[in-house]
C-alpha cells in the first residue's frame, strides 16, 4: 500500500491515468443504466409487469382447485396436506409474509382433492387455463418485444399454444405433488426419513433459492423468446434478474413485518395484496434482466460485422 502511494507521488501521470479510467468506467456504467432504463420505459415494462402479476394472482386459486381435484384421484387429502405443509414450513424465514396466502392455497388444494370431478372443478379448469394462458401469452409477447423479434404465431394459434403450455404446467404441478407424496414413502421403506429441501440455516437456504431462481430465469430468457442466439447462464441479465427477484422476496417479507400501515391493509384486503406486490416486483426484475440480455446481444451483433473487415485489412496489408 505504501509502495502504491510512493509510486503515485513519483509518477503523477500514472495517477491521473487511473483517475481518467475510473471516470470512464463510471460514465460507461451510468450510460449503460440509462440505456436499460430507456429500453424498459419504451417497452412499457412496468405496465406489462402489472398485467402479468394480475393474471398470475387471478389464476392461482382456480389452478389450485384443478390441481387438488386431479391429485385427489391418486392420493388422499391428508397426504397432500402433509407434503405441502412440510414444503412450506422449510421455506426461508423471509417468506413468512406469504405464509397466510400459502396456507390458504394449501387448504384449497387439500379440500379439492376429494377424488371426484365436480362442475366447480371443471369451471375452475376453464378459468385457470384462461388466466394462466394469458400469463404465458403476455410473457412471450413481453420477452419478444424486449429482444426485438417478431411473433412466430399470430392470433388464435398463439393463444392455443399458450393454452397448451398452461395445461402442461398444470399436469407438471400434479406430477410434482404426486412424486413428493410417494417418494418419501418409498425411501421410508429403506430407512431414509426426514428429507428436507432446506437446511434451516438462513444464508444456506437463501443461496439455494437464489440458485433455483437463477436457473429458472436463465431458462425463461433462453427458451421463451422467438430467437436463435443463445443466452449464456453467466450473462449479467439472468444474474441481475435472479438477485432482483430474491431481494424483492426478502424485502417484501421484511417490509410486511415492519410496516404497520401495510399490515392494516392486509387485514382489510387480505394477503392477496402482498402477493400482487411481490409478483409485480418479480416481473419487474425478470423484464429488466431481459432488457439487459437484449442490450448485450445487440452490442455483440454490432461488433461482429467489424471483425471480418479488420481481418481483410490485416491480410491486404
Amino acid at each position: 500500500m505504501w509502495a502504491q502511494a510512493i509510486s503515485a507521488r513519483e509518477c503523477p501521470v500514472h495517477a491521473e491515468c487511473e483517475d481518467v479510467r475510473m471516470r470512464e468506467r463510471a460514465g460507461a456504467l451510468v450510460a449503460y443504466c440509462l440505456a436499460i432504463s430507456r429500453r424498459f420505459a419504451l417497452h412499457r415494462g412496468s405496465l406489462t409487469a402489472g398485467g402479468l402479476a394480475y393474471f398470475v394472482a387471478l389464476s392461482i386459486a382456480p389452478a389450485a382447485i384443478v390441481v387438488g381435484g386431479i391429485v385427489g384421484l391418486f392420493v388422499t387429502p391428508d397426504d397432500v396436506r402433509s407434503v405441502l405443509t412440510k414444503l412450506v414450513a422449510g421455506a426461508p424465514n423471509g417468506a413468512a409474509a406469504l405464509s397466510p396466502f400459502i396456507d390458504s392455497i394449501v387448504s384449497v388444494v387439500e379440500r379439492s382433492s376429494g377424488g371426484t370431478v365436480t362442475i366447480a372443478s371443471l369451471v375452475s379448469l376453464v378459468i385457470a387455463v384462461y388466466a394462466s394462458s394469458r400469463v404465458v401469452y403476455g410473457l412471450r409477447m413481453a420477452l419478444n418485444t424486449s429482444f426485438g423479434v417478431p411473433e412466430r404465431f399470430q392470433g388464435i394459434a398463439e393463444r392455443l399454444l399458450s393454452s397448451a403450455i398452461t395445461l402442461i404446467g398444470l399436469v407438471g404441478a400434479v406430477a410434482v405433488i404426486i412424486v413428493l407424496t410417494f417418494v418419501p414413502k418409498v425411501l421410508a421403506l429403506f430407512g431414509v426419513t426426514d428429507i428436507t429441501v432446506f437446511t434451516g440455516v438462513g444464508v444456506v437456504d437463501w443461496t439455494i433459492v437464489t440458485l433455483i431462481v437463477w436457473i429458472s430465469v436463465w431458462w425463461l430468457l433462453h427458451r421463451v423468446p422467438n430467437k436463435s442466439r443463445p443466452v449464456p447462464i453467466w450473462a449479467p441479465g439472468p444474474m441481475v434478474a435472479a438477485l432482483w427477484i430474491v431481494g424483492s422476496s426478502a424485502g417484501v417479507g421484511i417490509y410486511v413485518g415492519l410496516s404497520g400501515t401495510l399490515g392494516a391493509a392486509i387485514l382489510i384486503f387480505g394477503s392477496a395484496l402482498v402477493v400482487l406486490l411481490w409478483l409485480y416486483l418479480c416481473f419487474i426484475g425478470l423484464l429488466i434482466g431481459a432488457e439487459m440480455e437484449a442490450e448485450r446481444q445487440e452490442r455483440q451483433e454490432r461488433q461482429e460485422p467489424k471483425e471480418p473487415k479488420e481481418r481483410e485489412e490485416r491480410v491486404s496489408a
